[in-house]
């Protein structure tokens, strides 16, 4: 459980994409990763992780609740095709999309989205999580205000890969054999994919909540 008190500043959604075409073009597109910046990016201390890569799970409710609770302000969407390292397979690059919102007021005069864009960038987020399921992992990183950090404030940041879409492009939906921890399959037949957890906002703490299974 991650609870967001005052001292959370800063949460950070950063998806991984293999295809660009999943990406809105609405989205700030910057430019693609150098190998310097890759080099730099590799060697970065990370933070406490606090979620542990946990697959097939749903980022819906935790959207729609991050924005319905008006504590965090959307103020900013970007997208960056960056570099794979060297223990991946196939394509060398891979496609990352933040979306970074910032604690009310010391956003106020952040010169992020303006209003109109924030609500249909808002839109497009709640579009990527609702038309698949993710890969999550939490960290809680340290937060700079003005170039110096304390203990009393940090950022959080969900990295989320892995994406299992609901649905092909054709729209069909992608029907899948459920199966236990030990691989076997449970059930007389495939269903529709459904989540195995969702990552849920409840008395103002970050949770990882299972979700029982719909035949």
């Amino acid at each position: 459980m991650i609870t967001l008190d005052r001292g959370v500043q800063l949460i950070a959604l950063q998806f991984n994409f293999s295809n660009a075409r999943l990406i809105p073009d609405s989205i700030r597109q910057l430019d693609p990763e150098t190998d310097e910046e890759a080099v730099e990016r590799r060697g970065r201390v990370k933070g406490v992780l606090v979620v542990p890569p946990t697959e097939l799970c749903s980022l819906s409710d935790f959207i729609r609740i991050l924005g319905a609770m008006r504590k965090f302000e959307l103020i900013s969407a970007t997208y960056k095709r960056c570099r794979k390292t060297e223990s991946h397979r196939g394509s060398d690059t891979y496609h990352r999309v933040r979306f970074t919102y910032g604690r009310i007021p010391w956003v106020s005069g952040w010169q992020g989205l303006e209003k109109l864009k924030a609500g249909m960038v808002q839109d497009q987020l709640l579009h990527i999580c609702d038309e698949a399921l993710w890969r999550v992992r939490v960290y809680v990183n340290p937060f700079s205000r003005n170039g110096t950090t304390t203990r009393e404030e940090h950022a959080l940041s969900i990295n989320l890969d892995v994406r299992k879409p609901f649905s092909t492009f054709d729209g069909e939906p992608i029907i899948v054999w459920r199966k236990d921890e030990g691989g076997n399959r449970i059930g007389s037949a495939p269903l529709p994919l459904q989540p195995d957890c969702k990552l849920q906002i409840a008395d103002h703490a970050i949770t990882l909540e299972k979700v029982e299974c719909k035949e």
